[in-house]
């Protein structure tokens, strides 16, 4: 499968990139280094990109993220589009494949799409594992200790989740694995770690046989994840 990619920066930010990577290959060369930046002060750049062209402890991924809060250096709004008609074309061919609680998401600055799935524990959880009525449980929740509990199960969850996916991160290209850091979500009342799934954009996931490797990829994770949880949370 090729992989066919949207280059994040335009060609006016590739240009203001290049000049930043020879201001900092120059910078021991005073003669040029001090015209590169007599050339930066007949631009108008904008404060923040100027300021940090000139900073020479700012590296190149540094100024790039600069670069990405403007529009006029960067293909964000295509990027957007492209890798949310992505995310659409994966989450319903996955829904199709009765593929149930996950989300979609886009990622500009890791170049592609998330398949996101919750892993969550809430009262009903406590109340099970320790056999308590809804008095007691309530009572617990207003401790540490559940949040203490719940961060350790839930790691858990997420280390033997990543062991086991191991074989499919190197196996497919393009295709990464992560996970959010432990939150309270006080609406849904759960303790929750987000795991991952990065797809990296490419035009071919827009053909049949492609879209539905990558689907079947993705089931084969949503089986590890959903086996894992219910050996460790048992629900």
């Amino acid at each position: 499968m090729t992989n066919t990619q949207i280059e994040l920066l335009s060609e006016k930010g590739k240009q203001v990139m290049e000049l930043k990577k020879t201001l900092l290959e120059k910078r021991s060369n005073p003669l040029i280094y001090s015209s590169l930046i007599q050339t930066i002060d007949n631009n108008k750049f904008e404060k923040a990109v100027q300021d940090s062209l000139v900073n020479d402890k700012c590296n190149e991924k540094e100024f790039e993220l600069v670069l990405m809060k403007y529009k006029t250096y960067t293909n964000t709004e295509i990027l957007e589009k492209e890798f949310t008609k992505l995310k659409d074309k994966v989450c319903k061919e996955l829904e199709k494949n009765k593929m149930k609680h996950f989300y979609g998401d886009i990622s500009i600055g890791n170049g592609g799409i998330y398949i996101i799935k919750k892993l969550g524990i809430n009262a009903d959880y406590f109340s099970r594992e320790f056999r308590l009525q809804k008095r007691e449980v309530n009572k617990l929740l207003k401790g540490d200790f559940a949040e203490e509990f719940a961060t350790l199960k839930l790691n858990a969850v997420i280390k033997d989740i990543t062991e086991h996916t191991k074989r499919i991160d190197k196996a497919i290209n393009g295709i990464s694995f992560d996970c959010s850091k432990f939150y309270h979500d006080e609406a849904s009342g759960y303790y929750n770690i987000d795991f991952k799934i990065l797809i990296k954009y490419s035009e071919d996931y827009f053909k049949i046989p492609p879209l539905k490797n990558l689907v079947t990829k993705i089931q084969d994770v949503f089986e590890i994840i959903d086996k894992q949880y219910r050996r460790n949370v048992r629900c």
